[in-house]
């Protein structure tokens, strides 16, 4: 919301942050003319000052509200069928940062029976010891109805089944209970990103909330759409999708002004 305030022969927008500081202003020039004119006898009436300086100290009032609140940065996520990364842009250039000490993390996810979820190394520690509940390479299920993907399902250690509401493609797990969870790729690849996330904020000091994801140059619109759903679970509010080999011509810098046709391998 904002309110205007009147002074003679100009009107100036200030924001109801602002409000109280101007009016503080005003108020004090008021005053301090009404002292000068009092030292005039010939002075039958006074206008009061306009404060000048209104916007000049609501744009330093801005600048100085601005540097208080950290603002939230950008990084770029390679979310991969093995291993994942995170990097952020450093002095002008990208810089992979380390997570779980490791400059990737392997793309895996464990349920244990006492509820936790494991990510990453520790995570890839239980593919043999409990291979129905540890999910990996779910890159190559997400977005995919489970007819579609069927013939892949023996490939993988744990169960893939089809979803019994939305019919893609989907993970079946056994809990603590005995009993069997389902779990869609994109979740578990929300856990991946949320890790890589924190890992973002721990280097930057402030809060991370949009991404660059790299997408393989084949996703559908499904697939796409499914990895950005993957990136809202992890907390983040916006989301954009990068195919990899444009990332990977950008990375090694290609700057193309004129359309060309780039070989990237």
């Amino acid at each position: 919301m904002s309110s205007r305030l009147r002074f003679p022969h100009e009107k100036v927008t200030v924001t109801w942050l602002e409000r109280r500081h101007s009016l503080t202003h005003a108020r004090a020039n008021m005053s301090l003319s009404a002292a000068r004119a009092r030292t005039h006898s010939n002075a039958s009436t006074f206008t009061p000052c306009r404060p000048r300086d209104v916007r000049a100290v609501s744009r330093t009032r801005r600048v100085s509200l601005a540097t208080l609140v950290p603002r939230a940065s950008i990084c770029g996520i390679d979310l991969g069928t093995t291993n994942s990364a995170v990097a952020v842009v450093r002095d002008g250039k990208a810089v992979i940062v380390p997570c779980q000490g490791y400059r990737t993390i392997p793309s895996v996810v464990s349920y244990t029976p006492d509820g936790a979820v494991l990510v990453g190394h520790e995570a890839r520690k239980r593919l043999s010891a409990d291979p129905r509940n540890t999910f990996h390479s779910v890159k190559r299920l997400i977005g995919k109805k489970f007819k579609n993907a069927k013939h892949m399902a023996r490939e993988f250690p744990y169960r893939v089944i089809s979803h019994p509401k939305t019919k893609f493609a989907a993970m079946c797990g056994v809990g603590g209970d005995g009993k069997d969870f389902v779990v869609l790729p994109e979740e578990v690849s929300a856990h991946v990103l949320r890790t890589l996330l924190d890992a973002a904020e721990a280097d930057l000091g402030v809060p991370v909330d949009k991404a660059v994801i790299t997408v393989p140059a084949y996703f559908d619109d499904r697939q796409m759409a499914a990895t950005e759903e993957a990136g809202r679970l992890a907390g983040l509010k916006t989301v954009r999708l990068l195919k990899e080999p444009v990332a990977a011509a950008l990375a090694y810098g290609v700057d193309v002004d004129e359309d060309e046709t780039v070989f990237v391998f």
